[in-house]
């Protein structure tokens, strides 16, 4: 599959990923989710997506993330279906959710040019 389409499927994706986390799933977490990266495959079976969450005090203990990544894999299942009924592929990808601490890390390094 062309590289131009692989990217569209991602943004299409990520976009439905978010979509449905904010309609179906925000009660369940006390932070605000970020879908940062969105990797389908290019045989379209597979999709890692790499979240990152934030709160009020911009620090996350690693159990707690660990926690929010289980929550977003026991609905998977019901992001597929939501995905397979809004974007007509020939393959319905299977999500796999990732931390990406990016953020977090950019946060340290703002925080040590700040101290400075």
């Amino acid at each position: 599959m062309g590289e131009h389409r692989i990217q569209k499927v991602n943004k299409e994706v990520k976009q439905l990923i978010s979509s449905y986390i904010s309609q179906n799933l925000a009660s369940q977490f006390s932070v605000i989710i970020s879908i940062n990266v969105v990797i389908v495959s290019r045989d379209l079976r597979t999709a890692k997506i790499f979240v990152s969450f934030l709160n009020k005090d911009l620090n996350l203990k690693p159990k707690e993330e660990n926690q929010h990544i289980e929550i977003l894999q026991k609905h998977a299942a019901e992001i597929q279906f939501y995905i397979s009924k809004r974007l007509r592929m020939k393959f319905n990808p299977k999500l796999t959710f990732f931390l990406d601490d990016s953020v977090q890390q950019q946060m340290s390094v703002q925080n040590l040019l700040d101290s400075l």
